[in-house]
């Protein structure tokens, strides 16, 4: 079945709406009243234009303040209807409406007067901003980030619109773009724990994606291969594990990872000379790798030789000088000498080289910035240079510098869309990078229900994919914030992955309850339906499913089986034909698209979906790697 997930986002921070409503000096209506310290008064700006006869504007403008004071938004917007009525070309009186549905949390009422204030007048930023939100709130993504990027041009070190722009973006699977405005939001406001939250959310998000993207694109490659062992041995399943990495080493021997997992699985079950072998045969693969330094200098610690243990360290003092590791060394023989090396290594490289010889031996003697410095000045006269690309990406990675790796496979990734190693890579950076962000976020609020939810979402969408522990910690949060939305669809989205769907049920039904337009409780909730054969139900949910996420192809497909069990064959090729426009090399939906036909009568039509689908099937066995 498909996993795919949507943000669980909440309202951003209530305080820091205010006060960016603070920030908002073009605001004329009277949702500031109350918090501008300069005390406007609506009336009097409104009394610059020409005044609507029978002096109702003062009532109504003061009814709007008394309902704010009190925080009855629903009576303020009740208020500037009427205001809007008497002023109908005001822009002003527009916004403050628009304002007040959104502070009542009426997003979809907020949408329309927010666009008239800008039919109005365009430059109306604050307008602009909280039309944004709205967009996104009622699940109108494009337009939320057509909206929010225009707030940018405005006001580019805005903390709230570039998290705003970056929750949009993430909404729309557009990983890259949505860690990048994030990233920005948090260099911006570090102290704001949403919006290290919801960067957590993004890079975590993006892993998995790119997890699922290699499985269903390059299943047979060695890094998928890698992907699957590391989740047999998740399940303590070691011995299909290693048969797997066996396997991927006859077809991809030069692929770096194999030996090292096959390693840390021998050295887990303390056949630790095995271990130590393929520690060895990685480190022919790839001779700067961190962890297998420090195994088998463990190793000849462990079996006290010190010659071989010492080698090992010190290669790691090159490669890290600050680590406890290169800290063991200071007070042994020749230490000195050991951490000049080291500290050349980190010294600012020459001018360098555009041989890629010359940047693959300083990576395989751990001179990291030197093998960097070549890199890019290679890829300056070869930009599609794949290989440098994918060895800067390494150098990257044993140095840490994990956004900038993220970076350089992005960029090989455009290159070779479909590199399963490039794929791998990237999610394991972009894994590690939500980790170090879950740590950010836990020093600001450490005991959070937040942090149970992002402690949870690390393990379901770590390459490892630990949905055990991740049902644990979402369990944990659920039973601190058990009414908030968004933390019983956690337990009911990972119980579904783990098809255990009738404990999934109640889960899913109660944050329907919270949140009846929620988009994928609806999808998994008529999975579950369908599942059962429960069809009219089914169909139900995934009605509302498509209604609230529009692109939500899997809802298509399951809506498309339902009408089709249904005998609505009609409606069923609609909906599967919304699936066939999204991904048109999808053999299965061709298929399904055949049986209607069929169903219909229309033999023709079946016949031709049906080849169709065989033509496909058999190109994707026939393409590299599959």
């Amino acid at each position: 079945m498909p996993q795919s997930q949507q943000p669980i986002l909440s309202h951003h921070n209530f305080r820091e709406t205010m006060q960016t409503l603070l920030k908002l000096r073009c605001f004329c209506g009277g949702i500031l009243l109350s918090l501008l310290p300069t005390g406007f008064v609506v009336c009097a700006s409104l009394a610059q234009k020409s005044q609507p006869p029978s002096g109702g504007l003062e009532p109504v403008i003061r009814a709007a303040r008394m309902a704010e004071q009190r925080k009855d938004y629903a009576a303020a917007a009740a208020a500037y209807e009427k205001l809007v009525a008497l002023r109908p070309g005001d822009s002003a009186a527009y916004q403050s409406l628009g304002l007040a549905w959104y502070l009542h949390g009426s997003h979809a009422k907020a949408v329309n007067p927010l666009e008239q204030a800008l039919t109005l007048n365009p430059q109306l930023w604050g307008a602009r901003l909280y039309l944004g939100i709205c967009y996104f709130r009622t699940n109108h993504f494009q337009k939320a980030v057509a909206s929010l990027k225009l707030t940018e041009q405005a006001k580019p070190k805005e903390a709230m619109v570039l998290y705003w722009l970056g929750a949009s973006q993430l909404a729309l699977k557009n990983f890259a773009e949505a860690t990048a405005k994030l990233e920005r939001a948090s260099a911006i406001s570090p102290k704001d724990p949403e919006i290290w939250y919801t960067l957590a959310r993004a890079y975590a998000d993006y892993s998995g994606f790119l997890v699922e993207r290699l499985l269903q694109t390059a299943p047979q490659s060695g890094s998928a291969r890698l992907v699957q062992a590391e989740d047999y041995w998740r399940e303590n399943l070691t011995h299909p594990a290693l048969e797997l990495l066996s396997e991927a080493v006859e077809t991809q021997p030069g692929l770096p990872g194999l030996h090292l997992t096959a390693g840390e699985i021998l050295w887990h079950e303390r056949k630790f000379e095995e271990a130590s072998q393929e520690f060895q045969k990685e480190l022919t693969v790839d001779p700067a790798c961190p962890q297998a330094h420090l195994r088998l200098a463990t190793y000849y610690q462990m079996g006290q030789q010190p010659e071989g243990e010492r080698s090992h360290l010190e290669y790691l003092a090159r490669l890290k000088p600050r680590d406890s590791a290169s800290e063991s060394l200071q007070s042994a023989p020749d230490a000195d000498a050991t951490f000049q090396s080291a500290s050349d290594s980190k010294r600012p490289a020459p001018a360098g080289s555009t041989d890629l010889k010359a940047a693959l031996a300083h990576y395989a003697r751990g001179a990291m910035a030197r093998a960097i410095a070549d890199l890019r000045l290679l890829l300056k006269w070869k930009p599609v240079d794949v290989e440098a690309r994918r060895l800067l990406a390494r150098c990257f990675l044993v140095d840490e510098q994990f956004q900038s790796a993220v970076s350089a496979l992005q960029e090989l990734l455009k290159i070779r869309p479909e590199d399963p190693e490039a794929t791998y890579l990237l999610a394991k950076a972009c894994e590690t990078l939500a980790s170090q962000v879950v740590q950010k976020r836990a020093a600001l609020e450490p005991d959070s229900y937040r942090m149970w939810l992002l402690r949870g979402e690390a393990h379901e969408k770590s390459v490892r994919r630990e949905y055990s522990n991740a049902l644990a910690e979402y369990l944990e949060a659920l039973k601190l914030k058990p009414e908030s939305p968004g933390v019983a669809f956690a337990v009911g989205r990972i119980l579904w992955k783990m098809n255990r769907f009738d404990e999934a049920f109640s889960y899913l039904e109660k944050e329907l309850a919270l949140n009846s337009h929620h988009g994928l409780a609806n999808y998994y909730l008529g999975n579950i339906f369908l599942s059962r054969a429960e069809t009219e139900k089914a169909l139900a949910n995934l009605d509302a499913a498509v209604q609230a996420q529009p692109n939500l192809i899997q809802a298509h497909r399951d809506r498309g089986r339902a009408l089709a069990s249904l005998k609505r064959y009609d409606e069923a090729i609609q909906a599967f034909q919304k699936v066939m426009e999204a991904n048109p090399e999808d053999s299965s939906i061709h298929a399904l698209m055949a049986t209607s036909y069929r169903a219909m009568g229309r033999l023709e039509d079946a016949k031709r979906s049906a080849l169709i689908a065989q033509q496909l099937s058999e190109k994707r066995r026939r393409m590299p790697g599959k």
